[in-house]
């Protein structure tokens, strides 16, 4: 923002017309626009070069020299009020000018500073900020101009572009190199320039205004008509301000050329400075450049050095690879060969980290080796006793299987005697003849060629004597065959762990015998059932040929006895004879017209009667006959049975029907009372919202009663349905006893009931369904009701102990002067006592004024707060009657002192505590410092310490916010009006912020999860004797006392709370701490 010089404000003429005045010679005129011109010209090229600037163009925008700025504009309420004003430049940051608000806001320093890309691109712009490079910003432009651009800047930094927010040059600041284009110049007389500078305009400086003309005198007359009619005092006064113009002009020349000579100097100074810095420069590269190539030489003989000690390391490592992987026999050989290459390598040497670290490892290798060796012998031996195990196992083995295999031979030979075609025993193949050697595993000496079945099948005997004789020798021989086969497979089996232990290749690879041994075992077991089945196979055939032998002498005795002629053949009567004696066992009549069918099925027509080779016919004739009959019985009695199960089937179903539709206990009753039930218990929940407390006391009271009479109804029908089935067995038994005797099995009777049966069972099932949604229903009804009372109860408490309280503060007496004042009145053996009737805290509710609550819900507080199994009301718990508890609505410090300071903190209140009100004394009468109780708890932790603070600094940030946001900051308020004086759950006492509270009636909490009320203090599961109830998850309850024990001298303190029930039960909670929380 430079100024031209020659720029005349508008009106100047019109103020001072003398001055433009045209001369009267014509010569004189053209002189003094002749002289203006040259002095415009000379100064225009003499001022850039006596300050060292480039010649102004016309147009030219402003460089980075730019002193003063104005912030206007911006649509956020807060950063509007930090960034607007003035601001001038104070430094340079990243190459680029530093601009610093003239006036500070809420004590802190606005800045405008460029940051470049050192941190990222996102970071790299124009920024507002209280200090340079800083966390804390407001706006940001991410433009790389070398001035603060104009516009562009978003507010936040992370926000949108804001068109409102404005930068530009301040008016009157100091002016830019670059001139700024000047209007037309108007001729002035002036002065003779000098020393090539040309003169500027008389008011005309460096940084400042243009100065305008004095105004005319007000005495002053009005001017001429005609500018040619000057008078001789306008001629004087013109000359008198040409005179000043002349000596303004040479006082200013005088003090350009004074910044002329000391802006060379200035430059002189710089430019040997920057000689003798170049030369300085110039001598510290060659210094460095000698001191690197010393480096670099160094650095490779170090390399020579280290290239080499490499090759020794690798040397020696490959000898200790070896020494590692070296088995027991060449392991010394390999240690000598590692020791001597390392002495070789380390001889007269100065040892280097690399070469001790893997001399090092030298030591450590060939401790392994040795280690890996003993190892690997250890291995050995263990292998060769798990050999010699399995070689000694499968020995054994191999001698018991031949032993049984011995005992079979016994057998074959007996069974050999006896076959058509004897069988010798065959030698084992070998060499010319020879018994071959046999194997441990599979001997061929000896080897015997069992029979085949079809071999077996050969086997005879002559009588029944000598089969005898037979079978007793085989089972000797199979016995003796069995046992050495049960004692060679007791002994594999007892060793089969051993065959699990032995992993060893070597072993391993000898108990690959055992699989094959344990066949041949099993191949010789079933040989010996095959050989003993065999004889008692041919043993039965000999029985069955004499029981067949017999059958036919007994025919044979049969058929001759009917037989009257001597051919042999019985004629159609004895034949009809002969059937009738093989019907005898008959019980059924036989007609001649069925035994003449007999007759004629085993008798031809052809043949006039029946030879012996026939007689099979005739029986089998017989047998025929026997099977008809047989299955006409069955016809019979299977058509008698479906008549009676017909019978018994309808008689079932019509006992069903009067049961379910009859009247006195039947189903008819059952379901009208069900119905009842069910239209009385429908519109409960509806009606639980606005229906008053008494009616829903008497309605669940009806409900309940309909549904003990369903319940009655449905037990009556149940034993009903239980009795049926036996009632009608006993109707069955008598039916089936008319029935000519015929019975039903009584699974078939059962299975005739069934169907029936489920169905009532269903319903019974059914009933049972219905009437437990009516309980349901009717509990929650009841409980709803038993809700609203507690709420009720519970806010005729907090009503009553406010009325009690400000019955206290008329009065001006304490807790227990009220109540004592209360036991006065109605005589000395309740002040004996010092207990307080229903009847005495009736009448002290009745003094207070403000209670509006019945007698009847005083008389409910009074039960409420009656301790348990007691009947008139303590001084402790009419006091706790009086207590006043409040709920935390968000994280809040609790301090010692009435005002927050930072460091008076106790510890933070966590949203959802309860606390108690001490005294209703305002924290401004009570003392600044600390209660004169010391508090229970030990000092806070550095973790509740920390929450402290973060809860101090929130508040702090709250008041910023409000700070942030334009509003007026307002002076704290007094602590009379926010603070009060409490205790916590755990006994510290301090002062609360009443912001951060609620009123709560009671000290309520509610259970995390189940948990058992004793009468002691427990910490296990109690005994049934001390279970008093059972505390439900979210279930809730009045925490009256709480207290820490030890259970035992080394256990840690476990928290025990005595809780009040809402259905009025008293008992001890462990682990309150964590069961209890609030409700």
């Amino acid at each position: 923002m430079s100024f031209a010089y020659g720029v005349q404000y508008p009106g100047y003429a019109q103020a001072y017309p003398g001055m433009y005045a045209p001369v009267p010679p014509a010569a004189q005129a053209a002189a003094a626009q002749a002289q203006a011109q040259a002095q415009a010209q000379a100064q225009a090229a003499a001022y850039p070069q006596t300050f060292n600037f480039a010649p102004s163009q016309p147009q030219a925008s402003q460089e980075s020299s730019m002193w003063r700025l104005v912030v206007s504009g911006c649509r956020h309420d807060t950063v509007a009020q930090i960034v607007r004003g003035q601001y001038t430049r104070s430094g340079e940051n990243h190459g680029h000018p530093v601009f610093k608000k003239e006036s500070q806001w809420n004590g802190l320093d606005v800045m405008i500073y460029y940051w470049d890309e050192r941190d990222g691109p996102s970071f790299s712009g124009w920024w507002f900020g209280p200090k340079v490079g800083g966390d804390q910003v407001w706006a940001y432009q991410p433009d790389k101009e070398s001035e603060p651009p104009a516009s562009g800047w978003r507010v936040p930094y992370d926000g949108p572009v804001d068109n409102t927010f404005i930068l530009y040059p301040a008016p009157g600041g100091a002016p830019t190199p670059t001139p700024a284009p000047a209007p037309a110049v108007i001729p002035v007389p002036t002065a003779p320039s000098y020393d090539g500078y040309a003169s500027a305009p008389q008011g005309y400086s460096w940084g400042q205004p243009a100065y305008s003309m004095p105004p005319m005198h007000a005495g002053h007359a009005a001017p001429p008509t005609s500018p040619w009619a000057s008078s001789e005092s306008q001629k004087r006064e013109q000359e008198q301000r040409q005179r000043e113009l002349r000596e303004r002009e040479m006082r200013e020349r005088e003090k350009q050329e004074r910044e002329r000579q000391q802006m060379e100097e200035r430059r002189r100074n710089e430019a040997a400075r920057r000689e003798a810095q170049a030369k300085a420069q110039a001598e510290e590269r060659r210094r460095k450049e000698a001191e690197m190539k010393a480096q670099q030489e160094k650095a490779q003989q170090e390399l020579e050095k280290r290239k080499q000690e490499q090759r020794s390391v690798l040397a020696i490592r490959r000898q200790i690879q070896k020494v590692r992987s070296a088995p027991p026999e060449t392991l010394d050989a390999m240690e000598k060969e590692l020791k001597d290459l390392l002495q070789a390598e380390t001889e007269g040497k100065a040892l280097s980290p690399q070469l001790q670290a893997v001399s090092e490892e030298a030591q450590v290798g060939m401790e392994q080796a040795r280690k890996r060796c003993e190892t690997l012998l250890q291995m050995r031996r263990k292998q060769n006793e798990e050999e010699e195990k399995a070689k000694a196992f499968v020995g054994e083995l191999t001698r018991r299987l031949e032993e049984a295999e011995g005992t079979l031979k016994e057998l074959h030979q007996i069974l050999a005697e006896h076959l058509k075609e004897k069988i010798e025993m065959e030698p084992g193949e070998g060499d010319n003849g020879e018994k071959a050697t046999k194997s441990e595993a599979n001997p061929k000496a000896d080897a015997l060629k069992f029979f085949s079945a079809t071999e077996l099948q050969s086997l005879r005997v002559e009588s029944s004597e000598e089969a005898a004789m037979l079978v007793q020798r085989a089972k000797a021989a199979h016995r003796k065959a069995e046992a050495a086969a049960l004692d060679c497979g007791g002994y594999a089996s007892a060793n089969v762990k051993l065959r699990e232990e032995l992993k060893e290749e070597k072993a391993s690879e000898c108990l690959k015998q055992v699989p094959l041994l344990l066949r041949r075992l099993q191949g010789t077991r079933q040989t010996g059932e095959m050989y003993l089945e065999a004889v008692l196979h041919c043993e039965k055939g000999l029985k069955r040929r004499g029981a067949a032998e017999q059958e036919e002498s007994r025919r044979r005795s049969l058929f001759q006895s009917f037989q009257k002629g001597s051919k042999g053949v019985l004629s159609l009567e004895e034949t009809k004879g002969l059937a009738k004696s093989l019907l005898k066992d008959s019980k059924a009549k036989v007609s001649d017209k069925a035994l003449q069918r007999i007759v004629r099925g085993a008798v031809a027509e052809e043949l006039s009667g029946l030879s012996f080779e026939d007689f099979h016919l005739l029986a089998t004739s017989v047998g025929i006959f026997r099977e008809l009959e047989r299955d006409t019985n069955r016809r019979l009695a299977r058509e008698a049975k479906q008549k009676l199960q017909s019978t018994l089937q309808s008689k079932w179903r019509r006992r069903v029907q009067d049961l379910e539709s009859g009247e006195g206990g039947g189903g008819a009753d059952l379901e009208a009372a069900l119905a009842e039930v069910e239209v009385a218990v429908a519109p409960l929940l509806a009606e639980a919202a606005e229906a008053p407390l008494e009616k829903m006391q008497v309605r669940a009271d009806e409900c309940e009663a309909l549904i003990q009479k369903g319940q009655a109804q449905a037990e009556l029908f149940q034993k009903k349905v239980q009795a049926l089935p036996q009632a009608f067995r006993k109707e069955a038994e008598k039916v089936k006893q008319g029935k000519d005797g015929n019975e039903m099995p009584v699974a078939e009777l059962d299975a005739l009931m069934a169907d029936h049966q489920k169905r009532l069972v269903l319903r019974i099932g059914r009933t049972g369904q219905r009437l437990e949604r009516a309980k349901r229903l009717t509990e929650l009804y009841r409980i709803k009701a038993q809700r609203k009372e507690n709420r009720a109860v519970e806010a005729a408490w907090v009503d009553l102990g406010e009325a009690l309280r400000t019955q206290m503060r008329t009065k001006g007496l304490k807790a227990d002067q009220l109540f004592r004042s209360s036991l006065e009145k109605n005589g000395d053996e309740e002040e004996e006592k010092l207990e307080l009737s229903e009847e005495a805290f009736l009448r002290l509710c009745k003094q207070s004024s403000e209670s509006p609550l019945s007698p009847k819900m005083v008389a409910k507080v009074f039960q409420r707060a009656l301790p348990a199994e007691a009947e008139a009301l303590p001084l402790c718990a009419f006091e706790r009657l009086l207590k006043t508890f409040y709920k935390v609505q968000q994280d809040t410090p609790l301090t010692k002192d009435t005002v927050v300071s930072g460091t008076n903190a106790l510890r933070v209140l966590r949203a959802g505590e309860l606390v108690e009100l001490l005294d209703e004394q305002t924290p401004s009468e009570a003392p600044n410092e600390a209660p004169s109780e010391t508090p229970k708890e030990t000092p806070t932790e550095p973790k509740d310490v920390e929450n402290v603070e973060n809860a101090e600094n929130m508040e702090q940030k709250d008041k910023e916010t409000e700070t942030d946001t334009g509003k007026e900051v307002k002076e704290p308020k007094q602590p009379n009006e926010v603070r009060i004086r409490c205790r916590a759950r755990e006994g510290l006492e301090g002062w609360a912020t009443m912001a951060h509270l609620r009123p709560s009636p009671l000290r309520a909490y509610t259970a995390r999860r189940r948990c058992q009320l004793s009468e002691k203090k427990l910490v296990e599961e109690p005994e049934d004797a001390n279970v008093l109830g059972v505390l439900l998850e979210g279930d809730v309850a009045e925490l009256l006392d709480e207290a820490k024990e030890k259970t035992s001298e080394e256990g840690p303190e476990v928290s025990f709370g005595y809780v009040q029930t809402r259905c009025g039960k008293y008992g001890w909670v462990a682990y309150s701490d964590q069961v209890l929380e609030s409700f």
